[in-house]
C-alpha cells in the first residue's frame, strides 16, 4: 500500500490536541494502564520509568512529538488526503491503539494478517463515513468491551464525521 505524496507536514488542530489531553488525562506518576502497559503524562507509553514523575510541560512536549510521529504513519497508510477533522481523528486513534504491524499486531494502518485495516481500506476506497464508523470497532481490550474506550472512540468519530466531505458508501 503506497502512501500519498507528502508536500507539507501536517499537525493535529489545537482543538484536537486539547481534546486529546482531556481524553488521556494527566498523570505525573507512572502507572500500569488497563492493557498492562506502563504509562505516564498524557497517555505516554514510551520510555516510561516506573517511579519517575513527569511534569505537565514535559508530558505535553512528548504528546506533541508523538502526534507528529503517528501523524506521519497515518499519512503513509492513506492514498488520499484526509480533511483536518479526519486527520485529527485518525491520529488520535492511532496514538491510542498503534499503527499495527503485519504478522505482529493489528492497528490503524495494518491488521496482524498483513492486510490494511478496515479504517484504511474504507478511507482509501472513498468510503469516508465507513472509515469514521470503523473507528468505533476499537472499543475493546482483547475481547472485552470497555465503555471508556467507546467514549473515546465516539469523540474521535465525531471529529472524523465533522471533517467528512463525501458521504459515498461503497459496497
Amino acid at each position: 500500500m503506497a502512501g500519498m505524496a507528502k508536500t507539507t507536514v501536517r499537525a493535529i488542530s489545537a482543538r484536537a490536541l486539547a481534546l486529546l489531553m482531556v481524553l488521556e488525562g494527566f498523570r505525573a506518576m507512572p502507572y500500569v494502564d488497563i492493557a498492562g502497559v506502563w504509562t505516564d503524562g498524557y497517555g505516554n507509553t514510551h520510555n516510561v520509568v516506573p517511579g519517575r514523575p513527569v511534569t505537565k510541560e514535559q508530558a505535553k512536549v512528548t504528546l506533541i512529538k508523538h502526534t507528529e510521529q503517528f501523524g506521519s504513519q497515518v499519512l503513509k497508510c492513506l492514498n488520499r488526503e484526509p480533511t483536518q477533522g479526519q486527520y485529527d481523528a485518525f491520529v488520535l486513534a492511532a496514538l491510542n491503539f498503534g499503527a499495527g504491524a503485519p504478522g505482529k499486531k493489528s492497528g490503524f494502518c495494518w491488521q496482524k494478517n498483513g492486510r490494511p485495516s478496515t479504517i484504511v481500506q474504507r478511507f482509501n476506497a472513498g468510503d469516508e463515513l465507513g472509515a469514521c464508523l470503523a473507528l468505533l470497532q476499537w472499543s475493546y481490550v482483547g475481547k472485552v468491551f470497555v465503555k471508556g474506550l467507546f467514549n473515546r472512540r465516539w469523540q474521535e468519530y465525531q471529529l472524523c464525521v465533522a471533517g467528512t466531505n463525501t458521504w459515498k458508501v461503497t459496497r
